[in-house]
C-alpha cells in the first residue's frame, strides 16, 4: 500500500512539474539591467531612437535552470523586448537630440541559456544586433553589425543574466562608436525578415550548413559557424562526436550542426550529457530525438523519494528515452506517459485515443511518436501557430 502511495505522488509530482516548466516563465525588470556603474559614458555621435525586434522567433529570449534538477524554465524581459532595451539604454545613454545623430537598432538574434556540467554550471547571452539610420524615404540603412556572447560561470548564474546583457549592449554601442559608420558612402539597404521565410527551419526546403551557437539560430536556420571545417565522427545511426580541429581541447559547444542534410542536436539540451550530438528524426512543433536522455523534472521528483544519487545510482542512465525539443520554446522533455498526457490534454480525441491504448497495454515507444506526428499537424509549421487559429 504505501510503495502505491509513492508512486502516485512521484506521478503527481511528475505531471505537475511538467505542466508547470512549460507554462513557468523566469522574468528580467529593467531595474535588473540598470547598473550606471558598468555603462561606458563615451564621446557618442549618435543617441538610440527606436529598437525594433526583428527574430523569426518572439516566444521568449532563452531559458535558465531552477529547482532541484535545473529544470530549464522560459526565460523572457518583463515587457516587449523593444520596449525593455530602448528604456534601459535611453537611462544609461541619454540623448543629445540636437548633437547626435538619431540611429536604429534591429535585433536580429537575443538569447540566454545555462549548461550544467558534471562539476560546473555556466550562463551565457547571444546577441546580435545591427545599427541602422532611416533615410528620407523611410528606408534602413545597414551601417554595423555587432554580433557576440557573454559567457562566465558560478554558483548562481541565473542572477548573472542582467550583467551578461549589459555587457553585450555596452560593447555594441561602443565598438559602433569605433567603425566607420559616418563614411559610409553607399551603406546596405536593411530588409526586415518575413515569418514564412526560407529562414524558418520548419518549412525551409534547404537545411543550411553548420555549427548553430544558439537554438535561435537553429530555429532560423541561420548557423553563423559556416567556415570551421568541423570534424564529425559517427558514434551509432543516431550519434556522431562533432570537433573543432582548432580547439581539439575543449568541449564544442554548439546549440546543433546541420551537415545540410541532417541535424544534430548537443545533448545537452535535453540531458546532463555533454559529450555528443544526436541526430533529429522528426522535424517539428515537437522535434524527435532518439537517443538516451536523463529528465531534469524526473530525477527532482523521483529524488524527493530516493534521493538524486539514488536515483542515478538506480536507473544506471541505462534506458533509452527519446527526447522531445519544443520548436516554439526551445525547451526539451523525455517522450514519456506524463508527458504524452500533459501535449495532449487540449486534444481529447487524441489523448482517448491514447489512453485506451495505453490501457490496453501498449506502451510502446513507437505508439507515443504517431500521437506526436499527429500533434505536429495541428499546427502550421511555416509560423508556428495552431492552424485552426
Amino acid at each position: 500500500m504505501k510503495s502505491k502511495k509513492l508512486l502516485c505522488t512521484i506521478s503527481f509530482l511528475l505531471l505537475t512539474m511538467i505542466s508547470y516548466s512549460q507554462t513557468e516563465k523566469y522574468l528580467i525588470r529593467i531595474e535588473k539591467l540598470m547598473d550606471k556603474t558598468e555603462s561606458s559614458d563615451f564621446k557618442r555621435d549618435f543617441y538610440i531612437k527606436g529598437i525594433w525586434d526583428n527574430r523569426l522567433f518572439k516566444g521568449n529570449i532563452g531559458f535558465v535552470q531552477k529547482g532541484l534538477g535545473n529544470r530549464k524554465v522560459i526565460a523572457d524581459f518583463d515587457g516587449n523586448i523593444s520596449s525593455v532595451l530602448l528604456d534601459y539604454l535611453s537611462q544609461e545613454y541619454p540623448a543629445k537630440v540636437d548633437e547626435q545623430a538619431p540611429i536604429e537598432i534591429v535585433v536580429q538574434n537575443f538569447w540566454i541559456s545555462e549548461a550544467t556540467g558534471a562539476m560546473s554550471e555556466s550562463g551565457r547571452a547571444d546577441m546580435t544586433i545591427v545599427f541602422c539610420q532611416k533615410d528620407e524615404k523611410g528606408d534602413f540603412n545597414a551601417l554595423f553589425t555587432f554580433q557576440d556572447f557573454a559567457e562566465n560561470g558560478g554558483m548562481d548564474v541565473t542572477a548573472g543574466h542582467s550583467k551578461r546583457i549589459r555587457k553585450l549592449l555596452n560593447k555594441a554601442l561602443l565598438e559602433f562608436q569605433k567603425s566607420d559608420w559616418k563614411s559610409l558612402k553607399q551603406p546596405e539597404l536593411f530588409s526586415f525578415q518575413r515569418l514564412d521565410s526560407t529562414n524558418n527551419i520548419l518549412s525551409a526546403t534547404v537545411k543550411r550548413k553548420g555549427g548553430y551557437k544558439t537554438f535561435q539560430e537553429f530555429f532560423n536556420n541561420t548557423p553563423t559557424d559556416t567556415t570551421t571545417a568541423f570534424t564529425v565522427e559517427p558514434i551509432d545511426e543516431n550519434r556522431v562526436n562533432i570537433s573543432d580541429p582548432n580547439k581539439a581541447s575543449r568541449r564544442l559547444k554548439l546549440y546543433g550542426y546541420s551537415d545540410g542534410e541532417n541535424i544534430y542536436i548537443n545533448s545537452n539540451n535535453y540531458s546532463y550529457d555533454q559529450s555528443h550530438y544526436a541526430k533529429i528524426q522528426t522535424l517539428g512543433r515537437y522535434s524527435l530525438v532518439k537517443d538516451k536522455t536523463f529528465s531534469a523534472s524526473t530525477a527532482s521528483a523521483m529524488s524527493v523519494a530516493f534521493g538524486l544519487v539514488g536515483y542515478l545510482v538506480s536507473t544506471g542512465m541505462k534506458s533509452k528515452v527519446d527526447a522531445l525539443i519544443d520548436t516554439k520554446t526551445g525547451l526539451a522533455m523525455p517522450l514519456t506517459y506524463d508527458v504524452m498526457k500533459s501535449l495532449l490534454a487540449p486534444y481529447p480525441q487524441y489523448w482517448k485515443s491514447y489512453e485506451n491504448a495505453y490501457q490496453r497495454g501498449n506502451r510502446s515507444t513507437d505508439l507515443m511518436k504517431v500521437f506526436i506526428y499527429d500533434l505536429n499537424k495541428e499546427y502550421d509549421i511555416s509560423i508556428g501557430k495552431i492552424a485552426k487559429d
